[in-house]
């Protein structure tokens, strides 16, 4: 693996289900005197490498003093290897970043690193006026030392100022970004996804002027041409409320789903009727081999008869919870929040939504029987969304990034 660890930062883009954490745990085993920092998404994962590897200590609040982030911070001066979920890791806060130099981080898919704050235009200028947050260099904090729990609406989402830095934007919101220091304080850091490029970490990077280096898959366009042949992509009338009329494009997108919702809330059981009929009709599966994904806020409103259990987080990630599932209903149409957009478009850095789309949407459907080579079959019903995969089982590229208007 010296190829691999040459650089600072490695970013190991290859096909879900190829192997990368398997071989990465070889590679912990085969370097017993290395010390490893290993964060993954989710809680059952980490119990996981803790059972392949023994060695590795999980963050436990009764150990530090009620607070995981206590424990995961003296288990980094004891020299402990450490296996910890995304979540924890976001809020580590540390002073000395001298005590991670002698580790190798292991990024299991990619951590969410930069985040719009939910706190309204017109109430983060209120906390400006009224002197609870203040701002140097665009760095916000906050100044009113007796803002709390207990009398301040915004207290909790202003605590992400503690983890990382809160940047104040031009368009006047919220920005809060991982701290870099930690990851250019390790000796080592890599990162195990699937299409890094144009993902929020990449453009994170980028933002930081940090290089990374990416090493993907030599046999990928052969691995995708024979996955292609296992994915039933649905083509039929239950595509009709994603492909005809006005403003395809945007079709089932989050923005459609709340208009859908105020002005015809017969389009949102219309999605519920077809992905009842795609998973009873067309795949004859009852729902432990169905999941479909939908923004969060809108599985009640399209969850389909008897297939309600059937709901799977639409971000999800790194999970093999699923792998006996063979129908997935994809019910949503991704784009990039525009606030982030324009973030990063006004440090320069444009967007590629169509990327970030195709990455979400892959990333999900590899949570079913595909990555153990089995049929598979999928309804997409944003036209959007469909092309994008079809194209991508083509063997074709997403379009170039193109910046949205002001």
């Amino acid at each position: 693996m010296k190829k691999e660890l040459n650089s600072k930062i490695t970013a190991f883009d290859r096909l879900p289900g190829a192997g990368k954490t398997t071989n990465w745990v070889e590679n912990i085993r085969n370097n017993p005197t290395r010390k490893f920092i290993y964060i993954t998404p989710f809680l059952d994962e980490v119990s996981r490498i803790k059972k392949e590897l023994p060695s590795f200590k999980e963050p436990i609040a009764s150990k530090g003093k009620g607070k995981k982030q206590q424990h995961f911070l003296e288990l980094i001066k004891q020299g402990s290897n450490i296996v910890s979920t995304h979540s924890l890791f976001k809020e580590l806060q540390i002073d000395d970043y001298s005590l991670l130099n002698d580790y190798v981080c292991i990024m299991d898919e990619v951590l969410s690193v930069v985040e719009l704050i939910d706190i309204k235009k017109r109430d983060v200028l209120m906390l400006f006026n009224d002197g609870i947050i203040t701002t140097d260099n665009n760095i916000v904090s906050i100044l009113d030392t007796d803002y709390n729990q207990s009398n301040g609406e915004f207290y909790e989402r202003l605590q992400r100022t503690k983890y990382g830095n809160v940047t104040f934007t031009d368009r006047e919101s919220l920005v809060w970004l991982f701290d870099i220091n930690i990851f250019l304080s390790f000796d080592k850091v890599v990162i195990l996804t699937y299409q890094y490029i144009d993902s929020m970490l990449d453009y994170y990077f980028r933002l930081h002027n940090t290089t990374v280096t990416v090493i993907s898959g030599g046999l990928e366009k052969a691995v995708i041409r024979t996955t292609a042949k296992l994915i039933d992509v649905y083509e039929g009338r239950y595509n009709t409320i994603g492909s005809k009329g006005k403003h395809i494009r945007t079709k089932l997108s989050k923005s459609w789903y709340l208009k859908a919702r105020k002005a015809n809330p017969k389009a949102l059981q219309t999605i519920s009727n077809n992905t009842r009929s795609f998973f009873r009709t067309y795949c004859k599966v009852d729902s432990s081999k169905a999941l479909y994904a939908v923004f969060k806020d809108f599985k009640e409103d399209v969850k389909p008869l008897k297939y309600a259990d059937s709901n799977i987080a639409i971000n999800a990630r790194a999970t093999n919870d699923y792998r006996e599932v063979t129908a997935i209903a994809y019910l949503a149409n991704r784009f990039m929040n525009p606030m982030l957009v324009h973030f990063f478009q006004d440090a320069g850095i444009i967007v590629n939504q169509d990327a970030f789309a195709l990455s979400e949407l892959l990333q999900l459907l590899w949570r079913g029987c595909i990555r153990d080579d089995k049929e598979m079959k999928v309804f997409i019903p944003s036209k959007r969304m469909r092309d994008l995969l079809k194209n991508w089982m083509l063997g074709l590229g997403v379009g170039p990034s193109t910046p949205i208007s002001s």
